[in-house]
């Protein structure tokens, strides 16, 4: 119900907050689904905008853009551009705006949505989160230098302790958990 109702004022007074320390300010995107952005308090002055679902003609829209922003990227890297498959589960998850970015950043690694026929929101949500872990750990050249198998277990662990953290966050209804209250 109200646990999290003023989330979107904490993250308000953070931006103020920064703004007084700092000669930047902090612009934020806070996204939600319809039935709990409803229970949440806007503050003044906020925009809310409410993304529609695509139809077939703005989805290949943006893809269409998505492709062109990124065509030398795709090229260096060997990626083929976004292709949406036709299953019926994918084309779904394409229609929110914000799930076909996130389709889009997950195909930009190596193209797994290439002949994909079920693909729901947990299993992107967790391919994102892997792929996310990933990235952060091959910033390290010790991570790198490791074979396949070790790097996956690592990025294993990090899944667990990720999920630990949110754990304690959902038991103690708080957005943030100390190193203390991890322990």
């Amino acid at each position: 119900g109200q646990v999290f109702a003023n989330y979107i004022v904490d993250v308000q007074e953070f931006q103020h907050d920064e703004k007084d320390r700092s000669q930047f300010g902090i612009r934020t995107i806070i996204t939600s689904r319809a039935t709990l952005i409803e229970k949440a308090r806007i503050p003044r002055g906020a925009t809310v905008l409410r993304l529609l679902p695509f139809n077939e003609e703005q989805r290949n829209k943006w893809v269409a853009s998505w492709n062109s922003l990124n065509s030398s990227g795709f090229r260096e890297h060997g990626i083929e551009p976004l292709k949406i498959p036709a299953s019926s589960a994918v084309l779904e998850l394409a229609e929110q705006p914000l799930l076909l970015l996130m389709l889009a950043i997950y195909d930009s690694y190596g193209n797994p949505l290439k002949g994909q026929k079920v693909l729901g929101r947990t299993s992107l949500y967790s391919e994102l989160v892997s792929l996310f872990i990933h990235r952060e750990c091959n910033k390290d050249q010790a991570f790198r230098d490791l074979p396949d198998n070790q790097q996956t277990l690592i990025v294993l662990q990090q899944r667990k302790r990720l999920g630990l953290c949110a754990l304690g966050m959902f038991n103690r209804e708080k957005l943030s958990i100390t190193d203390q209250e991890l322990q």
